[in-house]
């Protein structure tokens, strides 16, 4: 049986995990990542966004597009609004 890796969530926490997502899939494994959103925002620039500096499409991560182009998959929450 082959290997499942399953993330919850792709935000902060899981960086390292999702940039390396390729090399999971080749050894092998089944990775899916369960979010709320097919991208992350970043924290870190919210001030920036609300002070109307950036919009929101400047502060996100295309977090479906990095595991999809990896060999991963990703599964929307259902009930998000993303």
């Amino acid at each position: 049986m082959r290997k499942h890796l399953i993330l919850v969530g792709g935000g902060h926490a899981h960086m390292m995990t999702l940039e390396n997502i390729g090399r999971f899939v080749e050894k092998g494994f089944k990775v899916t990542v369960i979010g709320p959103s097919f991208h992350h925002y970043y924290s870190g620039m919210g001030p920036g966004m609300l002070g109307g500096t950036y919009s929101p499409e400047d502060i996100r991560f295309a977090t479906r597009d990095v595991v999809q182009k990896q060999g991963g998959d990703l599964c929307k929450r259902q009930g998000s609004a993303h």
